[in-house]
């Protein structure tokens, strides 16, 4: 058996091996460069091995750091088997079309820039239709079970405890009159992770991948967390302040509600009580339409968990769980700076920052204190949309003054001469 580390190696993201035994070759991963542009760009890098050679790939779970060039690979010819749990898979099929519509978006912009510097147009790494038609090569399995892949190749998916529906790959491997067996974790999870099981205990192996993003870390325990959630909301809206949670679409927001459950109905305390109604009470804005997907897939899922663990997670993903819950569809559809609310989802963080620094005095007061590269790097840390282009739809709807119009387009053209 040989394995190749073709991602993921001296960095956290771009998970993707190759391995080669018993005449057969075929990937564990195949996700996204994230981070820096200079990382992200090594996702138009062509692959290092002939596609239409791969025989099949495994899948440990659907974060795109793990998925993310699985739809790369399917445009560019590969049409063999993805294999990986019916979670990981029903999940994939909101995560990866997500994935493209962001492609389409970011070159989108980036061919703007280049035309500008009259350059050619490039396409997008994939489109949201190219992860759509990829989902017909995923081949879903169940935990626990093991699978015969040809006589000389078995593998098992094992709960990795890490999200849902993800997985701890066993691989056996029979060649040259011997068995070798390989074992993949991916990303492995913790032990009192809610809502998710510990991960899967393994024997032995031969040869052990283990993936150590948070190996280095020291986590603190889940009431301590729910404790330490519920004490910062209730304190900013007590001021009549907005919170601003940048949140997974898949696994953090239910986790917490499963925690603010269980301390609902082990704590007494009036002080609890209160600040408890505190944050029932608030209006919540839901900024992302792929968490809301990634929720009705936790329901059809519900099999992965124990019956005290369903019982509970029945509760917490039904959309009226908190008082007020709004979807918000539109970058401009509230004014969400100036309610007091506690808001989730990647793009409600765009949103809520984009409220706050494109106030004219707020904007006026970050110029004044030299501080738009704050600006700058907010927008590279969030990837959203050209600033430039926020601003003409903000100015147009609130109909700015011409003067702070002219300040704005001159901020744009610094930030561009910038890039």
């Amino acid at each position: 058996m040989k394995i190749t580390f073709l991602g993921a190696t001296k960095m956290v993201t771009g998970s993707n091996f190759l391995v080669e035994g018993a005449g057969k070759k075929f990937l564990v991963d195949c996700g996204m460069y994230q981070g820096g542009d200079r990382d992200e760009m090594q996702n138009h890098e062509p692959f290092a091995y002939d596609v239409n050679e791969i025989d099949f790939m495994l899948l440990t779970h659907a974060h795109i750091d793990h998925s993310g060039r699985i739809p790369k690979l399917y445009k560019e010819g590969y049409r063999n088997p993805v294999i990986t749990t019916k979670a990981t898979r029903d999940l994939c099929s909101i995560m990866l079309p997500d994935s493209g519509h962001i492609q389409e978006q970011e070159i989108e912009w980036r061919n703007r820039k280049r035309m500008r510097e009259g350059k050619e147009a490039l396409p997008p790494l994939y489109t949201a239709q190219d992860a759509i038609d990829t989902m017909e090569i995923f081949k879903p399995v169940n935990y626990d079970e093991i699978i015969e892949i040809d006589p000389n190749i078995y593998v098992r998916f094992n709960d990795a405890g890490h999200m849902l529906g993800s997985a701890i790959i066993e691989i056996w491997v029979k060649e040259d009159g011997k068995e070798t067996k390989a074992v993949f974790t991916g990303d492995l999870g913790n032990n009192d992770i809610p809502l998710l099981s510990s991960p899967t205990m393994i024997d032995n192996c031969d040869y052990l991948v283990m993936e150590s993003t948070y190996g280095g870390r020291l986590h603190i325990r889940n009431d301590e967390k729910a404790n330490l959630f519920l004490n910062i909301v209730s304190e900013t809206l007590d001021k009549g302040g907005t919170v601003v949670i940048p949140s997974f679409a898949v696994g953090r927001t239910q986790e917490i509600l499963y925690e603010l459950n269980n301390l609902k109905d082990a704590q007494d305390s009036e002080e609890f009580k209160k600040k408890y109604a505190t944050l029932m009470k608030a209006p919540v804005y839901v900024d992302s339409p792929l968490a809301i997907s990634a929720t009705e897939v936790f329901r059809e899922n519900m099999n992965l968990f124990d019956d005290e663990t369903k019982e509970i997670a029945k509760e917490i993903v039904r959309a009226d769980a908190l008082d007020k819950v709004f979807i918000a569809t539109d970058y401009f559809d509230a004014s969400i700076n100036r309610i007091s609310a506690w808001i989730t989802g990647m793009r409600s963080v765009q949103k809520a920052l984009l409220y706050a620094l494109l106030e004219p005095e707020s904007l006026r007061n970050l110029q004044n204190e030299g501080r738009f590269t704050e600006l700058m790097a907010a927008q590279e840390e969030l990837k959203i949309m050209p600033f430039g282009d926020i601003w003409r739809e903000y100015l147009n709807r609130e109909n700015v003054a011409a003067d702070y119009v002219s300040e704005v387009m001159d901020y744009e053209k610094k930030v561009l001469e910038a890039r």
